[in-house]
């Protein structure tokens, strides 16, 4: 019986066709980045799969080696998704059963999960999301549901399975650059232009997700662990947060909430902030549904904000602005706009109106000028004049009129809240105690980068041992003394 799915090359005499133990092999004339074309295998080991691979832009054989360790993972016949991992934690994950959600195990398939009360049934998979409990990245992260999706990125829940701890994984996916057709495999747009766009794109997503990971002051923002280059983009693993947005929070407070105690929850925020500006980390988003209140009353920049890039004019589709109406600044909503702190600035002191007014601003550009805006204390009497005042600085529509930085924004704000009694006043605390004000006031680093900075330590060190001499002849002194 002849088999019409084998097919004889004419050129090198290559018998064409696929046996069943083939099953978990790429299907031949799989396209990947949008350049190689699979053609068939050329070897199978322990941990990786090698095709012979056709270069559609150098026009050329090449040999592409595909990470695959066997026992651990599997291939559905006729796809590109990887599925089912072997954990080490004792065990077979079965994915069938696993919540996309809170990425724990139900007791069957479907329905609402016990641990989370998700209902998975009526999630949709748009095209262009990797498919949740059915892939796996790097080999390690096995995929859940979209949490959320921007201009710049789309955000999954992810299980660890390693640690068996869920994490959540944003991918580099930048609309109108990439797209994806219900496979794993990034689209770029086919000319140079946009693919060295996205290159520079992708070299600043890692770079910045490296820079966070090593911030000093992480309190008020996420915590990157670990980031990965796969399906020709980029993918940063960081902490998940569990509890609610910003709004929702605000919403169960009836609205608003009063000065003290706005400043008090985003005080951390605005310090991680300032560690980003100063590491060169801008983060162009910040508005309430990207700051998450979590279960121990903390709150959480949730998103990076996904690296917004610079303007490039080689890139035809560069002219998309990708904004937050109300939180955003006049100068984001053009193309070539100079970045820097001060958008963050407007960014935060908007966030910051919102939570004391339960209004939010009028879009930046519909504003006629700095006047143009309903001031705090017109819609909420007794709030803080000084603080309306630092409030309405920040949101200053030309740069120049604005704070500069978030360290200024956060500097005035925090004196109000000293005045007003809701936080203490710098004090330099006892040995091993930690000062007041969340662990480090401006009086206490001030201290601490004087004794850091070598022209002022010597002096400084000179005076205290002068100070600890004077109090010791001072009580020679008065111990020679006789009472008479």
């Amino acid at each position: 019986m002849v088999n019409e799915n084998i097919v004889t090359c004419p050129f090198c005499g290559y018998l064409q066709g696929r046996g069943p133990e083939e099953d978990y092999f790429l299907p031949p004339e799989t396209i990947l980045i949008g350049r190689y074309i699979v053609g068939k295998t050329l070897g199978n080991g322990g941990f990786g799969i090698t095709y012979l691979g056709y270069d559609g832009m150098l026009n050329r054989a090449v040999a592409i080696k595909e990470y695959f360790p066997s026992g651990l993972v599997s291939r559905k016949e006729g796809t590109k998704n990887v599925t089912t991992y072997s954990g080490s934690l004792g065990g077979q994950y079965h994915t069938e059963k696993l919540c996309m959600n809170c990425m724990q195990e139900k007791p069957s398939k479907g329905g609402v999960c016990p641990h989370c009360h998700y209902d998975s049934g009526g999630y949709e998979v748009k095209p262009h999301h990797l498919a949740p409990l059915d892939t796996i990245l790097n080999g390690r992260y096995l995929l859940g549901r979209v949490l959320g999706e921007g201009g710049f990125g789309i955000t999954y829940v992810a299980l660890d399975l390693q640690t068996g701890q869920r994490i959540a994984i944003k991918e580099l996916f930048i609309a109108g650059l990439l797209k994806r057709e219900n496979t794993r495999t990034v689209l770029v747009e086919n000319d140079m232009n946009s693919m060295a766009f996205y290159r520079e794109c992708k070299d600043k997503f890692i770079q910045e997700a490296n820079l966070m990971r090593r911030l000093k002051d992480k309190k008020g923002v996420v915590d990157i662990y670990s980031f990965f280059e796969e399906n020709a983009t980029a993918y940063i693993v960081m902490e998940y947060l569990d509890g609610d947005d910003l709004l929702v929070y605000l919403n169960h407070r009836g609205g608003r909430i009063p000065f003290g105690e706005a400043f008090l929850l985003l005080r951390p925020i605005m310090k991680s902030l300032i560690e980003m500006h100063k590491a060169g980390v801008f983060h162009r988003d910040i508005a309430p549904d990207n700051i998450r209140y979590l279960s121990d009353g903390s709150m959480k920049i949730m998103d990076l904000g996904g690296a917004k890039y610079n303007y490039n004019p080689n890139w035809k589709n560069s002219t998309i602005v990708m904004v937050k109406h109300g939180y955003a600044p006049p100068e984001q909503y053009t193309s070539g706009y100079k970045i820097g702190p001060w958008m963050d600035v407007y960014a935060m002191s908007a966030t910051f109106y919102r939570c004391v007014t339960g209004k939010v601003l009028k879009q930046s550009t519909s504003r006629k000028g700095d006047e143009d805006i309903e001031k705090p204390t017109d819609l909420v009497p007794d709030f803080p004049a000084e603080a309306e005042r630092v409030l309405l600085k920040g949101l200053a529509l030309n740069t120049e009129d604005r704070y500069v930085d978030m360290s200024g924004l956060y500097r005035d704000l925090r004196k109000v809240a000293v005045d007003l009694g809701v936080i203490s006043s710098p004090t330099i605390p006892h040995i091993g105690q930690q000062p007041e004000d969340e662990r480090w006031d401006e009086g206490y680093q001030n201290l601490i980068d004087r004794l850091n900075h070598t022209s002022d330590r010597k002096d400084l060190l000179t005076g205290i041992a002068a100070g600890i001499l004077a109090v010791i002849f001072a009580v020679a002194v008065l111990s020679s003394v006789r009472v008479l």
